[in-house]
C-alpha cells in the first residue's frame, strides 16, 4: 500500500555561502547608504545573483524542529499524525540529529540568508504493507550557523525503512527575511 508523508508548519529556506570581497564592499556601501541589510542582500544589482545562490556552505528548504507530520493512506485517511515534540525521545527513536559543521568557513566573507516560511515543506510517498512508525526516521540538522548567527534546527532528511524518501511537493508562503554578514 502507498502512504503519503506530509511535514508542515513553520520553517525556512536557508542559504549560507562565501562571497567575494568586492561583493561584501557593495553590500556594506548600500547599508551605509541607508538600505537595511536584508534589502541589500535581496538586490541582484548589489549581490549580482539571487541570495539563495550563495550556498556553497549550506543550503536547505525545510521545516523547523516544531513541525507537524501526517501520514495518509491511498484513500486519504490519516493513519498517523503528531507534532515534532511528540516524536522527541519516543520509544521508536523517530528523531535523529546531524550537526552543522563550521569547518572551512571564512566568517569574514560569509553571507547567511534565511527566508522564514509557513506551509507544507515535505510531501513524499512510501510503500509498505502497513505504516510502521519504527521505520520512520526524521533527521534534524542542529546547531546551524556560526558564533555570531544561528537559526533553529531544521529537518534535513526523511528516511523510511532505511531509504531516504524523496520530496515530491512543497508549498510555502514567505513570512520574513533575515540576513547576516560580518561588517
Amino acid at each position: 500500500m502507498k502512504y503519503t508523508i506530509r511535514i508542515f508548519g513553520y520553517g525556512a529556506e536557508v542559504a549560507f555561502g562565501h562571497i567575494e570581497q568586492e561583493t561584501k564592499d557593495r553590500i556594506i556601501e548600500a547599508v551605509e547608504g541607508g538600505l537595511d541589510l536584508y534589502e541589500a542582500v535581496q538586490d541582484p544589482d548589489i549581490l549580482e545573483k539571487d541570495w539563495y545562490e550563495v550556498d556553497d556552505v549550506y543550503r536547505n528548504f525545510n521545516a523547523n524542529d516544531e513541525f507537524n507530520i501526517e501520514v495518509a493512506d491511498e484513500s486519504g485517511s490519516i493513519v498517523f499524525e503528531a507534532k515534532a515534540f511528540d516524536l522527541m525521545d519516543n520509544e521508536e527513536e523517530t528523531i535523529e540529529y546531524e550537526y552543522f559543521s563550521q569547518e572551512g568557513i571564512d566568517e569574514d566573507l560569509l553571507l547567511m540568508s534565511v527566508s522564514g516560511e509557513k506551509g507544507t515543506f515535505f510531501t513524499g510517498e512510501i510503500e509498505d504493507e502497513s505504516f510502521d512508525l519504527s521505520k520512520l526516521k526524521i533527521v534534524l540538522m542542529g546547531e546551524i550557523g556560526t558564533n555570531d548567527f544561528y537559526i533553529e534546527d531544521m529537518v534535513s532528511k526523511v528516511i523510511y525503512d532505511g531509504e531516504e524518501v524523496e520530496c515530491g511537493d512543497m508549498h510555502t508562503d514567505n513570512k520574513s527575511f533575515d540576513a547576516y554578514i560580518r561588517m
